[in-house]
């Protein structure tokens, strides 16, 4: 039993040991909490037609399974940004809601040890939708980015009419026709981005705007009388390999079509010269 002292020694080395072996691995000595198994949601919420950061948007964030984990909520800062941090791995579900605007919901999936983006455009309420069809719109003008995410397929009659404070308008993919009069009047109108889903535009549509140029897409098939009467385009651009059958109130007066240019795909500019009222162009050429 001589030895007993130096065994006790030994025993209370291995010991502390251990602990030092349990401190290295993945998990808190202090508090016990596993490392590797949370995760952080972030993100920015902006506004979809100006993409400008808009503070005091609430968020919410529920878990989307049975769970202990109790609801939270953040408010954007100045600089449109929220974040959730040290989440249990797992799937959530994310609320946005602010005055002024649509709700936004997203789902998300956070893997352990990571930092998922959350980003977020929030649709103002000036856009009214009913089945499909945009049939008003109040918001105050400038850039106009019609929303792609409310299922929008038809642009309705005189939507936009005579609203003076319009400059350009982005118009997304999925939206098949325009209606009549659209624009009509829209005086400061001077851009608009046309979709390839595009099939019709109707009478009226961009009559009386500021439009110089226009890029027609291939994908439509009628365009009314007095589709752009009286707005002051110069140039027109076409993707037809065969040309279709116009109206010839189409472009006339805002266009002289006389002085006018007309873009053709290579290889159709003979088609053009021989076709009713677009061998009426001054100006002919291919691109």
């Amino acid at each position: 039993m001589k030895n007993f002292p130096e065994m006790k020694k030994i025993i209370r080395l291995a010991a502390a040991g251990c602990v030092a072996l349990l401190c290295a691995l993945p998990q808190s000595c202090a508090d016990n909490e596993p490392i590797g198994i949370i995760g952080n949601i972030e993100g920015t919420v902006t506004d979809y037609e100006t993409t400008q950061a808009i503070p005091g948007v609430m968020v919410d964030i529920v878990a989307n399974a049975s769970t202990t984990f109790a609801k939270q909520s953040r408010q954007t800062g100045n600089d449109g940004k929220f974040a959730f941090k040290d989440l249990e791995a797992g799937n959530y579900k994310l609320s946005f809601s602010r005055s002024g605007y649509l709700e936004n919901n997203q789902d998300v999936n956070l893997i352990a040890g990571q930092t998922v983006s959350s980003d977020v455009r929030l649709t103002p309420v000036s856009f009214k939708v009913h089945n499909g069809m945009l049939v008003e719109y109040t918001g105050g003008g400038g850039n106009v980015v019609i929303p792609d995410n409310l299922g929008i397929t038809s642009i309705g009659n005189n939507v936009f009419k005579y609203n003076t404070a319009i400059t350009s308008v982005l118009i997304p993919a999925g939206v098949t026709s325009i209606g009549q009069g659209a624009f009509e009047g829209c005086h400061q109108l001077a851009s608009v981005d046309l979709p390839n889903t595009l099939t019709s535009i109707g009478t009226y549509a961009f009559y009386n705007t500021a439009l110089h140029s226009v890029v027609i897409p291939n994908g439509i098939t009628t365009l009314e009388s007095f589709t752009f009467y009286k707005s002051p385009l110069t140039s027109v651009t076409v993707s037809w390999r065969t040309p279709i059958n116009l109206n010839n109130h189409v472009f006339v007066f805002g266009l002289s079509i006389g002085g006018g240019t007309l873009r053709v795909p290579t290889g159709t500019k003979a088609t053009y010269q021989a076709a009713n009222y677009w061998k009426n162009f001054g100006t002919i050429i291919e691109y």
